[in-house]
């Protein structure tokens, strides 16, 4: 299979390349065209600022110049905020399990997140900060009872507790939490 690649020089001129600098450029442009597209987003708080201008020369070819007003927005906050992974454990009756996640702001600010996870069943739930990130719940880990604040790019590791109660039938007691972040600074973006 060949690829026809070229380079044109700027007065017209085709440039020349021995086989291999010829090859090894189409090879880099074709890898070029598969990389992802990576966007960066505007820091919230930014101003930009733009102005219109105009020449023209009317009927009587008399030309004319003219300038807009500036005008400058604020770019405010956009929030988007993940929860991951999904998790799904055995445990049994009695005892609180525990569920390790990571909270990561994705907004182009810093945002506050209120973190709620409901029980199906109507067992008790809680949050903790994972202090050491390992996943587990340890006596140095830090109840939490209202919004968290992160850096844009942030993350940080919870968990999710729930507590089975000791009348949950061994092995056939099956649960569901719904773990929601929520920005509690903008709006979020519409899904």
């Amino acid at each position: 299979m060949r690829f026809p690649c070229s380079l044109t020089r700027h007065s017209g001129q085709r440039a020349q390349f021995g086989r291999k600098t010829g090859w090894l450029l189409c090879l880099l442009s074709f890898v070029g065209l598969a990389a992802p597209a990576v966007s960066a987003q505007t820091p919230a708080g930014t101003q930009i600022s733009d102005s219109a201008e105009v020449t023209y020369r009317d009927a009587a070819a008399e030309p004319y110049y003219a300038i807009s007003n500036v005008v400058t927005v604020t770019v405010g906050l956009v929030a988007d905020i993940d929860i991951t992974p999904p998790r799904s454990g055995l445990f049994d009756p009695g005892t609180t399990a525990a569920f390790g996640h990571t909270l990561t702001n994705l907004a182009n600010g810093a945002d506050s997140v209120s973190v709620s996870a409901t029980s199906r069943r109507g067992w008790v739930t809680r949050f903790y900060l994972d202090v050491n990130g390992d996943g587990a719940l340890d006596a140095g880990d830090v109840p939490v009872s209202g919004p968290v604040t992160l850096a844009a790019g942030g993350t940080l590791d919870i968990l999710v507790a729930v507590d089975i109660p000791g009348l949950a039938a061994a092995g056939g007691a099956v649960d569901t939490l719904d773990v929601v972040a929520t920005s509690v600074s903008a709006f979020p973006i519409p899904q």
